[in-house]
């Protein structure tokens, strides 16, 4: 089923999730009230704000929490600006069908990253997590690194205590020369086809 998306700015999608994290901020007695939650602020590298920022993003909203528990990643480390990110994958973009986003990824130290978008809908911010190109356990729907505890029974041919993280079993469901890294082009890809112009 296809999710819906209205085209903003990416200066007035800064400024949604700014909005959102310093209403987060507010409610935290540690952060110091020197910092200014602003969307120039909050995207800059490694500022106060983006580093205090960074363990809000998976919990932005109820929605966005919600949409990113389809798979299983812990928040401890979460990266969404394009200086803590590795490559061009993180940071606010726009693709060439109107779709402006923010590219992040994050995961326990013991996993695999996951990568996610934050997006607008037209009424509220969205989490999505694409499939094609992500770099996820698919059967488990785990991140990789937190294989041990598999729902149900393993298909034929699969041992947990051999396979603790996952790898054999998203060969068989996922694509069968799957590395541990992410293809963007094949994560942009899924964005376009899942995410569509209202």
């Amino acid at each position: 089923m296809p999710r819906y998306f209205v085209p903003i700015t990416e200066d007035e999608l800064k400024q949604k999730i700014a909005e959102k994290v310093a209403g987060h901020a507010a409610l935290e007695s540690h952060i110091e009230k020197s910092c200014v939650f602003s969307a120039e602020n909050l995207f800059k590298s490694n500022s106060r704000e983006s580093c205090y920022a960074m363990s809000w993003m998976k919990r932005l909203t109820q929605q966005i929490e919600k949409d990113l528990s389809k798979i299983q990643f812990d928040d401890e480390n979460l990266y969404f600006t394009k200086s803590q990110c590795q490559g061009d994958d993180c940071g606010i973009k726009t693709l060439d069908n109107g779709l402006t986003y923010l590219g992040a990824y994050g995961g326990g130290d013991w996993e695999l990253p996951v990568y996610f978008i934050i997006y607008w809908d037209g009424k509220k911010l969205r989490g999505y997590i694409p499939t094609d190109g992500n770099v996820f356990n698919h059967y488990t729907k785990m991140a990789f690194g937190s294989g041990q505890d598999y729902e149900g029974d393993l298909p034929e041919g699969i041992d947990e205590e051999e396979d603790i993280d996952g790898y054999e079993l998203n060969k068989r469901y996922g694509d069968p020369e799957a590395e541990p890294y992410f293809d963007m082009p094949k994560i942009v890809e899924d964005i376009k086809k899942r995410i569509l112009k209202k």
